[in-house]
């Protein structure tokens, strides 16, 4: 199974978005898009249609992640490592943890 800080299960270019979001921001709204249908069109059964299936067993697997391999774990360890990560592909200090730091605080 899986066993890996669910922080670095995502697109990695997203790591740059908050330091982008002007002083004062509250909501971010985002969704989810499909990224296209290239490929499918290859295929004689192809509708036209997407299909999202899995979602929740996605979300549930998710939080499973987050509690076994984040909020379990000590703060300082999850910070360490995800400051690791960060330094060593966008150089020394180039995101801040802060808010990292203030999601493991809150627990869930």
């Amino acid at each position: 199974m899986l066993d890996v800080n669910p922080l670095f299960l995502l697109d990695f270019y997203k790591t740059g978005h908050m330091p982008q979001y002007p002083d004062g921001t509250e909501m971010v709204y985002s969704n989810y898009t499909c990224r296209g249908d290239r490929l499918a069109l290859k295929s004689s059964v192809y509708d036209g249609k997407t299909v999202f299936a899995g979602l929740s067993g996605t979300i549930k697997r998710l939080v499973e992640l987050f509690n076994d391999n984040f909020f379990a774990k000590p703060k300082a360890e999850v910070l360490a490592d995800y400051q690791r990560r960060m330094d060593n592909a966008l150089g020394k200090d180039a995101v801040n943890t802060d808010h990292i730091a203030e999601l493991h605080d809150l627990g869930y």
